[in-house]
């Protein structure tokens, strides 16, 4: 299959205007949407998703910097050009100021029209793929490399927002932090790279226990984290046992045999209401996180912020 052909939209109030320039463009290749307004412009310019606007400047109601600002304002890049009889330097210094990435004088010549167009269109197609390298970029820096969930760094983040918004509006938050239990103990007997079978198989089996409104990462070297909003204190231990029953049993493939593995959890759970900062809600988590290996492993410890 060939690429995709290109999509120009022509918003211009004369109509042999529009379909003579739609004639060039078909010519060249690329196909046309047509708008005789402003505000059918922005409306086709936002449903038909187009790589391309030529836009005349002098038309009644919105005139072509006004629709010009405002394809600008979408968050695709689409490069605007604006077609004008004007050639004064305030009439492009509008165009400018209104986001037109280039301009061009009536009436248009065909070869030049399509030269420009062109050039817009590589700059479209760079443009697009800088944006999308920038979000697998991000999504990089947000992503444990083993797991494939969120890594520590997004952790801090989500928790930060989720706190913020707990506190500021007094609503339910709940944290969870589950370690997988002897880790230690399976690296050293079985290798790390079954250590990583079990990291996976864990922070794959907790992913599919929690809710979808619910934010799991890893947090450390065996240790997982669960930020889960508008959870009090009735559903903070059903959470904390739901994650823990999933591993209990859960049953990973190794090529030494099978291996079972168990998880501690430190829950805590706050509705809100009471003072309490972010690193000092975390750290009771943590807390809880020490009770339940020490009061044996494969439990829930639960903790709530007292008023």
């Amino acid at each position: 299959m060939g690429a995709p052909v290109s999509t120009i939209l022509i918003i211009d109030d004369t109509r042999g205007t529009r379909e003579e320039l739609a004639r060039i463009c078909e010519e060249a290749g690329y196909k046309t949407v047509l708008a005789d307004s402003g505000l059918e412009g922005i409306r086709l310019s936002r449903e038909s998703s187009p790589s391309l606007v030529l836009l005349d400047v002098e038309m009644p109601g919105l005139d072509g910097y006004k629709v010009a600002a405002a394809i600008k304002q979408q968050p695709v890049f689409v490069p605007v050009m604006l077609l004008t009889g004007r050639t004064d330097l305030d009439a492009k210094r509008r165009g400018q100021a209104a986001g037109a990435d280039d301009f061009l004088s009536k009436p248009v010549q065909p070869l030049e029209l399509q030269i420009r167009i062109a050039a817009m269109l590589r700059i479209k197609t760079l443009t697009d793929q800088l944006d999308a390298a920038n979000r697998r970029l991000a999504e990089i820096a947000d992503t444990d490399g083993l797991t494939q969930i969120a890594n520590r760094r997004r952790f801090d983040q989500l928790y930060a927002i989720e706190h913020e918004r707990a506190d500021r509006y007094h609503r339910p938050l709940s944290i969870a932090i589950a370690d997988i239990d002897l880790f230690k103990k399976i690296n050293d007997t079985h290798g790390h790279a079954i250590g990583d079978l079990a990291l996976k198989a864990v922070s794959a089996a907790l992913a599919e226990t929690i809710r979808r409104s619910d934010y799991l990462a890893r947090i450390g070297g065996e240790e997982f984290g669960v930020i889960a909003p508008e959870v009090g204190p009735a559903g903070a231990l059903t959470l904390g046992e739901r994650l823990r029953k999933r591993v209990e049993g859960l049953v990973v493939p190794t090529d030494a045999g099978e291996l079972q593995v168990t998880i501690s959890v430190g829950v805590v759970a706050w509705d809100g209401s009471a003072k309490i900062d972010a690193p000092a809600l975390l750290k009771l988590a943590d807390d809880g996180l020490y009770q339940a290996k020490q009061n044996g492993r494969n439990r829930v410890m639960l903790s709530a912020v007292r008023a």
